[in-house]
């Protein structure tokens, strides 16, 4: 999936390319890599109303199997709803007034690359075959390469006759159907924003449901008319998109722990290599961590722990409960609050991720992670000096990242016009990448320190 955006905050013009597994975006501070991260989530949460697909489930449900054969006009369709949608729910989006995303968002375009044919055409070599879970339960949803035709088929020999009323799953499956096929490769995204660390720790008051009554009750006490609808506006305003989103998963933790996910261990990883301690939810519902180093093993609130806890808490639970393969996990600086060995080992982490099906799209201007992202594509390359020195280091094959799963986005302003932001799209080969902020910040440090250690111990400067 490729898209093109135009008139986005600073940014004029940029063309990002999803298809890879990896992305990166770096490049100074206010230059737009938030905004574009909150677009790509948004594209699979726009929801276009029941059934988008216009799907009768009991025109393909016969004989003890599902099969639909996929109307490419539809997809082609759908698609072009949801960046109309989108358009018009940059407000909540953003969690903004309507009036200000207009004036903010008023040149605003987004569109894909992809034309009607080539569309058809790459719906027809689109493949996968994947378990999705529906109202609780695992159905194996497939496509094969060369056909239009997407299959659903049944664990436990169930009978799809139970299903045909159910409007709950008509409702999931039409719409997993849909993003799978018009967004392939991406069919759902999850996000951890900047804020994440704030989530677990303020959830109960950060409610979006709390704050609505307490408004309702400021009113009331003055006197004031309730206007319903005022509040339903205020309720999807309150926060962007992907902070509502959060609080969501926070707010309903007792439910969603119920269910584990394939991806258990690699939760259970993060936190003994680098929480050194277990995150659980009490009975309220409330998030506590059992830490490896408290002899008493006393749990404690989530508020009293430390940084590094707070900021992977939401991203351990994601993991343990609702990670699916395929899943696009967008994380905005991910090295926040974490000591640079805990990068390099959260680096590995995400490697790991990505080899197992995952997609990622991080923004960072950590130089740890980015090396450790370019040591990965380096011992990527299979020669008898690398595998040595791979396994001296400890890497190993499940963390190995080829170059071309590799995109990387550098946001900055042109030396020529201050006011023109560039999103270009850096060089990635067998070597790794270049990010010319990072490494010109980095290179003027280390020259400042050598002119004043030569200074400092010979009186004169380094020549």
């Amino acid at each position: 999936m490729k898209i093109q955006i135009k008139e986005l905050g600073a940014i004029k013009e940029a063309k990002i390319d999803l298809n890879k597994p990896l992305t990166l975006f770096s490049g100074p501070n206010n230059t737009g890599k938030t905004y574009m991260a909150f677009i790509i989530y948004a594209l699979t949460r726009i929801k276009i109303g029941k059934n988008p697909l216009k799907i009768s489930l009991p025109q393909f449900i016969e004989n003890g199997r599902f099969e639909l054969v996929i109307n490419v006009d539809q997809f082609f369709e759908y698609r072009n709803k949801t960046i109309s949608d989108l358009k018009l729910n940059l407000d909540t989006i953003f969690g903004i007034s309507d009036e200000l995303a207009e004036q903010i968002f008023m040149d605003f375009e987004i569109s894909f690359e992809t034309e009607h044919e080539t569309c058809k055409e790459k719906i027809l070599m689109i493949e996968f075959n994947e378990v999705i879970s529906v109202s609780q339960n695992k159905y194996k949803l497939s496509k094969v390469k060369n056909s239009y035709t997407v299959k659903l088929e049944m664990f436990d020999g169930e009978d799809y006759s139970n299903l045909l009323n159910n409007d709950m799953f008509e409702l999931i499956l039409t719409s997993v159907i849909a993003n799978k096929i018009a967004f392939y490769p991406i069919s759902n995204a999850v996000i951890f924003p900047v804020e994440r660390n704030s989530i677990f720790t303020f959830s109960k008051e950060l409610s979006i449901s709390r704050n609505i009554l307490v408004d309702q009750m400021q009113k009331l006490s003055k006197g004031e008319n309730l206007n319903p609808f005022e509040f339903i506006q205020n309720s999807s305003n309150r926060y962007p998109l992907a902070i509502r989103d959060g609080l969501t998963v926070s707010n309903d933790l007792l439910n969603i722990q119920k269910t584990k996910s394939e991806f258990y261990n690699v939760a259970v990883e993060i936190e003994e290599s680098l929480l050194n301690g277990t995150l659980l939810v009490n009975k309220d519902g409330d998030v506590q961590f059992n830490s490896n180093k408290n002899n008493k093993k006393k749990l404690l609130p989530i508020h009293m722990t430390a940084s590094i806890v707070k900021t992977l808490s939401s991203l351990v639970f994601y993991l343990k409960y609702i990670a699916e393969t395929s899943d696009l996990i967008i994380i905005d600086e991910p090295e926040m609050n974490l000591h640079p060995d805990s990068q390099i080992i959260l680096t590995r982490v995400f490697a790991k991720l990505l080899n197992r099906g995952f997609r990622l799209l991080i923004s960072t201007h950590s130089d740890y992670i980015i090396r450790e992202f370019n040591n990965l594509i380096m011992i990527s390359n299979t020669n008898d000096g690398v595998d040595s020195l791979a396994k001296e280091f400890s890497y190993n094959s499940t963390e190995a990242i080829a170059p071309e799963y590799v995109g990387c986005y550098y946001f900055n302003y042109s030396k020529s016009n201050a006011k023109q932001l560039i999103v270009k799209e850096m060089i990635v080969d067998k070597f790794g990448f270049e990010v010319p902020s990072i490494d010109d910040a980095i290179d003027k440090q280390n020259k400042i320190s050598e002119e004043l250690f030569y200074t400092i111990k010979y009186g004169k400067a380094n020549e």
